[in-house]
């Protein structure tokens, strides 16, 4: 996606909506074709059986992912929080 005239990404307060958006569509679909693989998807609840089910390391990333969406993609809309937590590789 190419900035044109107008400032600079880094000088930027907020990214603009329609990015800000289309990040967190394309999100969402990453997440749904990503369920929708095998060994992915949710295991079912067997009739008869109590508790948890328990469910496949993948699908249990996917669910936190989803859950937590809005933390993931905090930096989005906050430009204070770094896109990713390496204090040493933004030193450099």
């Amino acid at each position: 996606m190419p900035w044109s005239a107008g400032p600079r990404p880094r000088d930027l307060k907020a990214l603009p909506t329609g990015v800000v958006e289309r990040l967190r569509t394309r999100y969402d679909t990453i997440f749904t074709e990503a369920e929708a693989k095998p060994g992915n998807p949710p295991r079912p609840r067997r009739p008869g059986t109590r508790g948890r089910v328990k469910q496949s390391p993948a699908c249990n990333r996917i669910r936190r992912l989803r859950e937590h969406r809005s933390e993931v993609l905090r930096f989005l809309t906050d430009r204070r929080v770094p896109f990713d937590n390496n204090q040493a590789e933004r030193d450099l």
